[in-house]
């Protein structure tokens, strides 16, 4: 996917845990490109979901393609800060917020993997 993305020379954003920011190091040393960026995004927190689509919002002008394709799987139930099912949260719900936050006035492909 990420070769996809940068043969049609758009920039990517990363929003997963910190682990995959030094596999994404060698993402872009690989592919010798520059419009890679990480942004912290926690989708067990509703507040951190809504900064994080504040943020591309008012830093980008424009989004193409959103990929929802992070999730858990836990054994005993916990609930997160804001009082939700942790794994529900995690893999349902901080996906549509992100979804319909960023919407907005853009047109988006959304691709759940």
């Amino acid at each position: 996917m990420l070769k996809v993305i940068f043969q049609l020379g758009m920039d990517f954003y990363n929003a997963r845990s910190i682990s995959f920011i030094f596999l994404l190091d060698d993402v872009i040393r690989e592919s010798g490109q520059d419009n890679v960026h990480v942004r912290h995004l926690d989708l067990a927190s509703l507040k951190s979901v809504r900064e994080f689509a504040s943020d591309i919002l008012k830093n980008e002008s424009r989004l193409d393609v959103l990929i929802n394709n992070a999730g858990c799987v836990t054994i005993e139930k916990q609930l997160t800060e804001d009082g939700l099912e942790f794994q529900m949260q995690t893999n349902y719900f901080g996906h549509f917020l992100l979804t319909n936050l960023l919407l907005g006035n853009n047109t988006i492909y959304i691709i759940m993997q």
